[in-house]
């Protein structure tokens, strides 16, 4: 199982053939509890699992519960990479009882790996994890299994002993793992019954987070159609097997293109298992498949806060819910992050050492009060994830960027272009770290009477203008431009920018035919752009000066040394388009006002382009004619 999007792959006639009541949900919604203890991706990792439980306070030194009234949450992915993930489930599974005799509770959110384990795609299980199953596969059910595998494959072999060989690429303890993952074995019987969203009192769990679906359907709908779909998927896969119509290792993508090969050469209602065909290819479509829903998403993790925010809340309201619990997403500094308020909190702190080189968290709920107790014992909260716009050296903030900008050594300067602002790279170094930033010092002098000015000011090129495009991104939360400070290189004063690596221009990704393939899509990103150039006047927004970093398609801004025009109207490329407006994006620029930004631009802009800006900013929020308040 990939995490993408699949398109569907059936008729609508299908879909109403397969239609029915949505069954009973798995139990997903408890009341409030006195202490709650989070646990994120374990990935196999169980010493550092217990580590943490202890740590936490609800596992004692022989490993039974001493948790009381606890509720224990693992937000999923218990599985895969790591060697121990059946000595985790088992552990897991047996505190389950013990803590309910205690008044207390474990509860598991299912993960994507433990869907792909369900599913048969098992690219990320690791030899261990094979090896522990070792024991259960008698030689009976190895040697029936490849006589099922020799009898359907017979034409391909030459001999008996070609088969035996490509057969042994099965570990040991294969086919007992996957009996034991089946819908009626040991872990697939305990891990189908688990929901994908968890709510406690006001707080949501889930394995990556709360995408539009959980708005739209809300908790019981969405945990009941995402066990009927997996538990279809598991068992009529299962059957297909066994009916030889697919073999233990086809891929789950190729799964659903042989059996779209069958439905074309035979009518889907005379195709043997044809039930379990239509079944296992509409499970495939479902959002517990895909990167839009809970178990796989990362919009909220990855994406930009605006584009986000409203999308959380829904959620959040739909579950009745203040915040929401994930894992899935490896924080950068290996600590436990918030975003969004603390209304989203990531607990992935790469706990398998040897593959994400993190340590094990717990995040610990008491009423309102949200903290973390790490393996170590070290204590703390959750912390806020910073800004970050454009790839840097280490896990340096922004704000360490603007330090470095303003005074780290400058080690070498390059001429790097022809043209009104006159670009130079510059290389800076701060002890071991070095970054590389744009300089850029060209000025119109802006002198005479007031009416001088404003024509002055709006054909001018300035650097002032960068920095000022920088700090109203900072104080609307756009995260677009990239860190801009004001410097003095040489005598000669302007703007400092850092130089966003592994960049590609807008035109460069058109003409050359680029595609991108980000966690996060580029229309919500480029509505943010939109209304941010209405804002500030930009009229010089180009192909050249619009970027994206290409491990993950953000969107980077650059070169705004053409904005900030006293007119109070909008740019003209901009009167007849559609400017989408998020209602957390309306409300931060509502929030504008002539004060803070005085103090934030007085040395940047001039008053008159100041009350431009707030002219704007309400012809924006108040001409319905054009704008789109949407919650995506």
């Amino acid at each position: 199982m990939r995490a993408r999007v699949h398109a569907p792959v059936f008729s609508s006639l299908l879909l109403c053939l397969l239609a029915g009541p949505v069954p009973a949900a798995p139990q997903w919604q408890y009341p409030a509890a006195p202490r709650i203890v989070a646990v994120g991706d374990v990935h196999g990792a169980y010493d550092e699992l217990v580590r943490t439980l202890q740590a936490a306070g609800v596992l004692d030194a022989s490993l039974h519960w001493s948790g009381g009234n606890t509720q224990l949450v693992s937000l999923g992915d218990l599985l895969d990479r790591g060697a121990d993930s059946r000595r985790v489930m088992n552990l897991l599974m047996r505190l389950e009882g013990e803590a309910a005799q205690a008044g207390g509770g474990v509860h598991v959110v299912l993960g994507n790996h433990e869907t792909m384990n369900l599913a048969g795609e098992l690219d990320y299980v690791s030899p261990g994890e094979f090896a522990a199953f070792i024991e259960d596969e008698t030689a009976e059910m190895r040697e029936q299994a490849f006589s099922t595998y020799f009898a359907r494959g017979a034409s391909r072999f030459a001999s008996e002993n070609e088969a035996r060989a490509e057969f042994n690429k099965f570990p040991s303890g294969y086919f007992a793992h996957r009996q034991a993952f089946s819908a009626d074995g040991e872990y697939g019987r305990w891990l189908l019954e688990q929901p994908v969203v968890l709510v406690i009192g006001d707080t949501a769990f889930a394995h990556g987070g709360l995408p539009g679906v959980v708005a739209q359907q809300g908790g019981a709908a969405v945990n009941a159609q995402a066990q009927s779909d997996l538990t279809g998927y598991v068992e009529s896969s299962n059957r297909l097997i066994d009916a030889g119509l697919l073999s233990y290792d086809t891929s789950y993508d190729d799964r659903v293109r042989k059996l779209e090969q069958i439905v074309d050469e035979t009518p889907v209602r005379a195709a043997p298992n044809a039930d379990d065909i239509n079944r296992l290819r509409a499970a495939y479509n479902s959002f517990v498949m895909n990167v839009n829903g809970p178990l796989w998403y990362r919009g909220q993790a990855l994406c930009l806060p605006l584009s986000e925010y409203d999308v959380l809340n829904a959620s959040l309201d739909a579950l009745g819910a203040k915040r929401v619990v994930v894992g899935h997403t490896t924080t950068d500094d290996r600590v436990v992050n918030s975003r969004f308020d603390g209304r989203y909190i990531m607990t992935d702190t790469g706990m398998l050492r040897e593959h994400y080189g993190g340590r094990g968290a717990a995040v610990i709920i008491e009423g309102d009060r949200v903290g973390v107790v790490y393996s170590d014992g070290s204590r703390g909260e959750p912390e806020p994830m910073i800004r970050k716009v454009g790839n840097r050296p280490g896990n340096l903030s922004d704000d360490d960027i603007e330090r470095m900008l303003r005074a780290g050594e400058i080690v070498n300067i390059e001429e790097i272009g022809t043209g009104v602002t006159r670009p130079k790279r510059v290389t800076l170094r701060d002890g071991d770290i070095e970054i590389d930033a744009a300089f850029t010092y060209v000025e119109t002098p802006i002198r005479g009477n007031t009416r001088d000015r404003d024509r002055l000011i709006n054909i001018s090129d300035r650097w002032q203008y960068n920095v000022a495009a920088y700090k109203i991104d900072r104080i609307l939360g756009l995260e677009l431009v990239p860190v801009t400070v004001e410097r003095t290189i040489d005598g000669t004063p302007g703007s400092l920018s850092f130089w966003v690596q592994n960049a590609i221009s807008l035109r460069d990704k058109n003409n050359n035919n680029v595609s991108a393939s980000g966690w996060c899509p580029l229309d919500p990103q480029h509505d943010l752009m939109l209304v941010f150039d209405a804002l500030i006047f930009n009229a010089d927004r180009t192909q050249e000066n619009i970027l994206y970093t290409q491990d993950d398609w953000m969107l980077r801004l650059i070169d705004h040394t053409r904005a900030f025009r006293t007119t109070r109207g909008l740019p003209k490329d901009l009167k007849n388009v559609e400017l989408r407006i998020t209602p957390e994006y309306a409300k931060q620029l509502e929030a504008l006002n002539s004060e803070d930004l005085s103090a934030a631009l007085r040395t940047l802009l001039d008053k008159t382009q100041i009350r431009a800006i707030l002219a704007r900013r309400d012809k924006l929020l108040k001409d319905w004619g054009t704008i789109v308040v949407t919650s995506n």
